[in-house]
């Protein structure tokens, strides 16, 4: 009965486990996407600059912190805002689980600035 209880006892700590590096993975990507999206901003926001720095910035930033797969079905599109005039760097993304069972997360964040102008 005691080795019954034991393997119990090892799934369970076995299965929370992988929950709760699930739950930080999933973390780590949100909190790159939306660092991405702010330097993606900044980029583009500088006198000179535009939609094209913001989008490279954008597109360099993920390739270096969410490579793989767990970063295929994220997107970063910037754009000028025509209510505010503001460079605006929308990210939306899917992020599918490394671990079978568990669920994909999707969000959307937005990063916004205010362009620059050339003196």
């Amino acid at each position: 009965m005691t080795t019954v209880t034991t393997l119990l006892a090892i799934a369970f700590t076995v299965i929370t486990a992988m929950a709760l590096i699930n739950v930080l993975t999933f973390l780590y990507a949100r909190s790159v996407v939306r660092s991405a999206a702010d330097e993606a901003v900044r980029a583009g926001s500088r006198a000179g600059a535009g939609i094209t720095a913001c989008d490279a910035r954008a597109a360099n930033a993920l390739d270096a912190l969410l490579g793989g797969p767990l970063g295929d079905e994220v997107s970063i599109v910037c754009e000028i805002d025509p209510a505010t005039g503001h460079l605006v760097a929308v990210a939306d993304a899917t992020l599918h689980s490394p671990l079978p069972g568990f669920p994909a997360w999707t969000f959307s964040l937005r990063g916004e600035a205010v362009q620059e102008v050339a003196p």
